[in-house]
């Protein structure tokens, strides 16, 4: 942040779910960082098409992983923290645990969300993400984009 001189940038070295507290443990992948979840499951799952895309050889590396732990913040209590008034845009990719993120947004802050995107990695999520999100009021589109094989898709949704 210093390198681009960004000044009003507020850095949160913790995860993100549906409350506060002091530790969550996760599967951290430091061959592929953004693949680390809460989930592991899903990402066992999606292991054989990771073989299929990367070959085997790479895919087995990208898939070690060891055990982490960090503190949980919901984003209502980051908005409360900061003072936060507007989201123009909130991107939530948490590799499964979607709508543990989605349920950490107290209601009376869905208002400053303008627009929200979900990377959701099963189908079963989009359909409880879509529904969570369109009962508050937000149109919502789907793309399954590039990494359709793995199962997962992105939910577009934008205040009506």
């Amino acid at each position: 942040m210093r390198l681009q001189e960004c000044t009003d940038v507020h850095l949160f070295n913790v995860a993100v779910g549906s409350q506060d507290r002091t530790e969550k443990v996760f599967s951290f992948f430091p061959h592929m960082p953004g693949n680390s979840t809460s989930v592991p499951d899903i990402k066992h799952a999606q292991k054989p098409a990771m073989d299929q895309i990367f070959g085997k050889e790479a895919s087995d590396y990208f898939s070690v992983s060891e055990s982490r732990s960090a503190q949980v913040r919901t984003i209502s209590s980051i908005i409360r923290e900061c003072g936060i008034t507007c989201i123009d845009y909130l991107k939530i990719d948490v590799e499964g645990d979607e709508l543990s993120v989605l349920e950490g947004i107290e209601e009376i802050h869905w208002p400053f969300i303008r627009q929200v995107v979900v990377e959701t990695h099963t189908e079963l999520l989009k359909e409880k993400a879509h529904e969570y999100i369109a009962s508050r009021n937000y149109e919502i589109y789907t793309d399954a984009g590039l990494s359709s094989p793995m199962g997962v898709s992105n939910l577009f949704a934008q205040q009506r």
